[in-house]
């Protein structure tokens, strides 16, 4: 039986929920858990923040961003994805809002956090790769999008995964007024994993998913009338495993495939996300998907040592899709950044503040097919020391190089080879014209100009 929260948020997208994958049934619908020690509200669609005084019709909309960890194209079935698992609620958010096709991130989660909250490239913000307990985490001059929200009336909450390092309180120096959920990288365990709620870290015995969703809707019940929420899931990361059954209808047998648990993983996301959707005023929010870096190695659909940690496109090519009121549903070929997400979330606040990476995506909002607003987009890769995967890549509508740090330059012309099957000839003149054109608009990003 389809719960009340599908039901809701069927209602406010104005959509019938009808994808099935190979089992058949309704799409899973969480039901309500026994109260445990660390229970947060289970805040429904009746339960948000009275939209109040301030949210209006002409009133800046709440800002909800969804990070989803370690999700490619590869797997979106709104870039095309294949043999996947039926996602009603990401589906829906397709459906009515706007698909970005060729949005990049970066190749590892804490360099795309760092760009998300900062509008700068990996080379400036200096989060090259996955921040560890040896690394310096991102620097306390770099100003945040919570930072700038703040003066626009907007409080700021980050739920889910952190990873940019600055110990427990991390998330509050960069202007989160509440955190709840995980500072490194990964759980061990969904089920048992050490849950951070402003700076006081315990370990929580709920399932991860619905922890956040928890916690988002808790947050939200007391956030007042404008607000942005960052819900930074830490699904589908590896560990792969076995979701609640009440979360997801993949059969997965007594030996499940890693495809199989990864499937389940990310239709659980999606039913938390119905849930959590269905708690918000979705006529006065703007959504925002993006995955953080390309699918793991382990079950992504591509070349296997092409996909997450790599800097070919099945480790920077993410979904993402902006869907709320003012946006015209639709599909945008033109390239985009993560970084974008800065200007746009601060532009749709009613700011101008920007950021030197960061190009405002509101011209696709109301017309997809807008002209490009960027010429070039860009990712960055770089460890101490270098490994062979570390370099820069940068892209326009139809050509991308690669420059490794310990290898050779690889030039792809995207529009005829969209899976980088074959670099074109460097010894071709005309090939060695666009790596040298291409060349040079990196360098002249890090010269500044």
């Amino acid at each position: 039986m389809i719960g009340r929260a599908t039901l809701v948020l069927a209602a406010l997208l104005g959509l019938a929920f009808g994808c099935d994958d190979a089992g058949g049934g309704d799409p899973p619908v969480r039901q309500a858990d026994a109260a445990g020690p660390d229970a947060r509200p289970d805040a429904g669609p009746d339960a948000g923040p009275d939209a109040g005084p301030d949210a209006g019709p002409d009133a800046p909309p709440n800002l909800l961003l969804v990070i989803a960890d370690d999700l490619g194209v590869d797997w979106s079935p709104c870039h095309g994805a294949t043999d996947v698992p039926a996602l009603p609620t990401i589906e829906a958010l397709c459906a009515r809002g706007l698909v970005f096709e060729n949005a990049w991130a970066n190749a590892e989660c804490s360099p795309t956090r760092a760009t998300l909250l900062t509008g700068r490239y990996a080379f400036r913000t200096g989060i090259g790769a996955i921040v560890t307990n040896r690394s310096p985490g991102l620097a306390l001059d770099e100003r945040s999008l919570p930072q700038a929200l703040a003066p626009l009336g907007y409080r700021s909450a980050l739920i889910g995964k952190w990873h940019l390092g600055a110990g427990a309180s991390g998330p509050s120096l960069f202007g989160f007024e509440h955190h709840a959920g995980l500072l490194i990288g990964a759980v061990q365990d969904y089920f048992s994993w050490s849950r951070t709620v402003d700076g006081v870290t315990a370990t929580s015995t709920t399932y991860a998913t619905t922890a956040q969703v928890d916690d988002a809707l808790a947050w939200l019940a007391t956030a007042g009338p404008r607000w942005f929420l960052q819900v930074a899931f830490i699904a589908p990361h590896q560990p792969f495993h076995a979701p609640p059954v009440a979360l997801h209808h993949v059969e997965l047998g007594e030996s499940p495939t890693d495809d199989a648990l990864f499937s389940a993983m990310l239709q659980a996301l999606d039913t938390e996300l119905g849930r959590l959707l269905a708690g918000v005023d979705l006529d006065h929010t703007v959504v925002v998907f993006i995955g953080d870096n390309g699918t793991d190695r382990a079950v992504a659909r591509a070349r296997r040592q092409r996909a997450k940690s790599s800097l070919y496109e099945g480790g920077i090519h993410v979904p993402l899709i902006i869907a709320g009121p003012g946006v015209r549903a639709g599909r945008v070929s033109a390239i985009v950044n993560a970084t974008d997400l800065y200007a746009t979330l601060i532009a749709l606040a009613g700011g101008d503040e920007g950021a030197v990476d960061a190009t405002s995506l509101t011209p696709y909002l109301t017309d997809p097919v807008a002209p490009p607003q960027r010429p070039y987009i860009r990712s960055d890769q770089f460890h101490d020391p270098p490994t062979a995967a570390d370099g820069r890549t940068i892209r326009d509508a139809r050509y991308k190089l690669i420059d490794f740090t310990l290898a050779d330059a690889e030039l792809y012309d995207l529009r005829a080879d969209p899976t980088e099957s074959q670099p074109l000839d460097a010894a071709d003149p005309a090939v060695r014209a666009e790596i040298d054109r291409l060349m040079d608009a990196l360098d002249a990003q890090e010269a500044g100009e």
